[in-house]
């Protein structure tokens, strides 16, 4: 809005067009991570969450949740959606491939 320039290193959405009375541009990015000691690994694009449980013994698989209709994830929607699954599965596999640094606790957003 001022006219300068927005570093290189700065992460996030314009409101830009918010502030002028209009709707935002949709979320493009995804986010990966893991948490709960590597026990669920999760990758977030758009509407859909894809989690992965890698606690054999305990829960193992992936649950998929469709966040604006269930933003308490309580219902798994991955038999409902195998492609979504799929597609945010091999994202995931992807991920744990090239960037996990295998401590608890990361994340990574993708432009």
């Amino acid at each position: 809005l001022a006219g300068l320039p927005v570093p290189e290193t700065v992460e996030g959405l314009s409101f830009t067009a918010l502030l002028a009375g209009g709707t935002p541009s949709p979320l493009t990015r995804a986010a990966w991570g893991t948490i709960f000691d590597d026990s669920q690994s999760y990758v977030v694009d758009g509407e859909w969450k894809l989690i992965r449980w890698n606690s054999p013994g305990v829960r193992t698989g992936n649950a998929l949740y469709h966040l604006p209709s269930d933003p308490r994830e309580t219902y798994d929607y991955a038999r409902e959606h195998p492609a979504v699954t799929a597609r945010l599965a091999t994202s995931l596999q992807a991920w744990h491939e090239t960037v996990d640094s295998g401590r608890p606790w990361k994340y990574w957003l993708s432009a």
